[in-house]
């Protein structure tokens, strides 16, 4: 989703989510694998919905670093512990 929409209020992002369903629908219907559409932020249904480019493997990457860095913390001692 746009990023507009996270910081919006919950009755926005109701009303945008209803109106762009339909087409959001139809572009899950049709799209390949490892596609990913966002769909612009306007309340008036103008425009398409938009690809956006998703690279998987520094995504990987990514929530293996953040893992890592979980465990690491984990096993570290907290202030007055030893």
């Amino acid at each position: 989703m746009p990023s507009k929409w996270s910081n919006a209020r919950g009755d926005l992002q109701a009303a945008f989510m209803l109106l762009w369903w339909r087409r959001i629908e139809r572009t899950i219907s049709s799209m390949q694998g490892r596609e990913c559409y966002r769909p612009p932020w306007n309340l008036t249904e103008d425009g398409d919905l938009q690809r956006v480019k998703v690279d998987y493997q520094d995504a990987d990457k990514w929530q293996k670093r953040q893992a890592k860095r979980a465990a690491q913390a984990a096993q570290k001692p907290g202030p007055g512990g030893s």
